[in-house]
């Protein structure tokens, strides 16, 4: 699924409204910001950032055919918060790449 024509899709729906998208799509983000420090905390405790990496994106890949089988909006609720909680695992990817880029870099900049 084209993840732009989400919107489209929802409205398709049967029981569906424009706020409801709107409250669908706030919600997810809303609980993305809130557990984005949550992820942070964990990376940095346990010092595994490939398995959060990991976990994150293959959480997200799973989820994602399973639009197709959205029957109504709540269906689509439920699978954009699980989008949602794969993609909490992915900020690691950046202070991974941070890390790497400055020790590559370290002895360059002195």
């Amino acid at each position: 699924m084209v993840f732009s024509l989400l919107p489209a899709f929802l409205l398709g729906l049967p029981g569906s409204s424009k706020a409801l998208l709107g409250l669908i799509e706030g919600s997810a983000e809303a609980l993305s910001y809130a557990l984005r420090a949550v992820s942070g905390i964990f990376s940095d405790k346990f010092r595994k950032r490939k398995l959060f990496i990991l976990i994150g994106y293959s959480l997200s890949n799973v989820i994602k055919p399973l639009f197709a089988e959205a029957r109504v909006p709540f269906d689509v609720f439920l699978l954009e918060l699980l989008i949602v909680l794969g993609k909490v695992f992915v900020p690691p990817l950046v202070m991974l790449f941070f890390v790497s880029l400055f020790l590559r870099t370290i002895g360059v900049l002195l």
